[in-house]
């Protein structure tokens, strides 16, 4: 059976059944990836949050990933389930649990760069090879990264 997609900037592709989209699961509440900062006397450095979070991430997919990093283009879909404020109430949780997190926590593409800078020289050589990707950021009880992958 072939599949197809489409795609908003090519139109429609078949979908290559020799390929298969990969799913890794990354149990690390997403965070958008921090500015680098400069000390007084020049240097610049990234901040520990961010460098903690690459870390985590990179360790976590060196465990789930199988073979040698993709060598061709990317297609990535990725979905950010941010943890809701512990201070919510049990209704609001209710309420926006799986909801878009449109409103806080920074901004989409950033939070895309820490993944993508993680993964780098693990799922793909370099993250100038992804393509195309969809993304998603929604409120959820416990944060995680939900990452497919494939190699179009």
């Amino acid at each position: 059976m072939n599949v197809i997609r489409w795609s908003h900037m090519r139109g429609t592709r078949k979908l290559d059944n020799k390929k298969e989209m990969r799913k890794i699961t990354f149990s690390v509440n997403p965070i958008p990836k921090g500015r680098p900062r400069m000390t007084r006397a020049g240097f610049t450095y990234t901040p520990k949050r961010t460098k903690d979070a690459e870390k985590e991430i990179a360790w976590q997919a060196k465990q789930e990933w199988a073979g040698e990093p993709l060598e061709g283009a990317v297609s990535v879909i990725v979905t950010f389930h941010v943890q809701m404020p512990k201070s919510w109430s049990q209704k609001k949780r209710n309420e926006h649990s799986g909801a878009f997190c449109a409103k806080k926590n920074g901004d989409i593409d950033n939070y895309m760069k820490l993944v993508f800078d993680a993964l780098s020289g693990i799922c793909f050589i370099d993250d100038s090879q992804i393509v195309e990707v969809m993304a998603g950021k929604v409120w959820a009880q416990d944060g995680k990264i939900v990452l497919m992958i494939e190699e179009i």
